[in-house]
């Protein structure tokens, strides 16, 4: 099972947009929905908001243009990527993006997307070529569906592939998505949510 902590922002040099609380509190409960940061812990990886200095690293693969011919977002300079991928802070609720870390060396070698909008979220990922078919991208897809299932008024999880990326439609099916639907260039996938009982 993967672990999943809160992060004390003291600790991480982590600039946090001011929406996350507020934006995560499901409308019509007083009870607020556990709001990032938090950084998830699997098997092999640390998976948590992605800051400035994790740029260059980000940029070796997502400019990999072969690699990355299904990825919309590719090709830019540095200060791109940090207007596009990090902007003005990390906030769920209108799209942030995560790295993942592989322990062992401590290299980003990945990023995930979320974008919350109650009672759904939808999600991306992305691994660079040197860690394709080891597994990676399903273990950080699957710790963060685990985070998303913790959050109180979350039922839905969301996402889309081009309907020629094999690899991602067959992640997309092995972590139990339903294809719903197709449109223009876009194949679009759903998983609903089990939640844990309540005792």
């Amino acid at each position: 099972m993967n672990h999943i902590t809160r992060a004390g922002i003291q600790h991480m040099p982590i600039h946090y947009a001011s929406c996350l609380h507020a934006a995560l509190t499901i409308t019509g409960t007083a009870r607020p929905a556990i709001g990032w940061p938090i950084v998830i812990h699997t098997k092999r990886c640390t998976i948590r908001p992605l800051v400035e200095t994790d740029i260059d690293a980000v940029m070796a693969y997502r400019n990999d243009t072969t690699w990355m011919r299904y990825q919309g977002l590719k090709g830019l300079d540095r200060q791109a990527y940090i207007d596009k991928l990090i902007g003005s802070g990390f906030c769920p609720t209108s799209g942030g993006q995560l790295a993942i870390i592989e322990d062992a060396t401590s290299r980003i070698i990945g990023d995930l997307f979320i974008s919350i909008t109650p009672p759904s979220c939808r999600i991306g990922f992305t691994i660079s070529r040197a860690q394709a078919r080891q597994g990676f991208g399903f273990e950080a897809v699957a710790g963060l569906i685990e985070a998303v299932t913790a959050l109180p008024g979350i039922t839905l999880v969301k996402a889309d592939a081009d309907p020629d990326n094999v690899a991602s439609i067959k992640l997309l099916n092995k972590l139990g998505f339903t294809l719903v639907g197709t449109k223009d260039d876009s194949v679009f996938y759903e998983l609903t949510l089990a939640k844990p009982a309540k005792h």
